[in-house]
Order: structure tokens, then C-alpha cells, then sequence
């Protein structure tokens, strides 16, 4: 295995939104919306949590329709519980008949 070369710049991306062919972001856009192929996040090389040990410390970027925002842990954790209860909230009402 090759050694780890700490020198170079390294990105850690979730999505690797970069790397999706031109025809495979077409059919996306169809099916899941305009926003979906610009979804990712994009860590920081260095961190430290005993910065800011209340989940204060910046830890990426997320990208959202070609905008970057820095984001913190505490920041991620909302997001994240935010999109869950939107999807949850959109699936009851439909089961509950009241999207028209």
C-alpha cells in the first residue's frame, strides 16, 4: 500500500458530485430536481475538536446549487435532523390526503 503523502492537499468530497457524467446529471435532474447533482460536502483538511468542544468547530463546506457554506458540527446536526423531519412531514400529509 502506499505511504500517506501528508504534503499533498487532499479533499475529501461525500458525494463526488465533481465526477458525474454529463448524461447521468440530465436523467437526475428529471427524476430527483435541479438541485441534485450540486448536493455535497467538502471536509476541512485539519480540524480539531478541543478547539471548541460544544461542537462549535468548523468542520467543511456543504454546496448547495453552486453556493458554499461553512458549516459547523452543530450546524451539520441541524441540517440533517431538519431534511429528516421534512421528508417525514411531507410523507404524512400525503398519506394523510391533504397535499392537493
Amino acid at each position: 500500500m502506499k505511504k500517506y503523502n501528508k504534503v499533498k492537499m487532499r479533499h475529501g468530497n461525500v458525494n463526488h458530485s465533481f465526477g458525474v457524467p454529463k448524461d447521468r446529471q440530465e436523467r437526475n435532474e428529471k427524476r430527483y430536481g435541479n438541485l441534485y447533482n450540486s448536493l455535497d460536502f467538502r471536509i476541512h483538511e485539519q480540524f480539531s475538536f478541543s478547539e471548541h468542544p460544544h461542537s462549535a468547530t468548523k468542520v467543511g463546506y456543504i454546496q448547495i446549487g453552486g453556493k458554499e457554506f461553512e458549516v459547523t458540527m452543530a450546524e451539520l446536526n441541524k441540517l440533517g435532523m431538519t431534511c429528516f423531519e421534512a421528508v417525514d412531514l411531507a410523507k404524512k400529509k400525503y398519506r394523510l390526503g391533504v397535499v392537493s
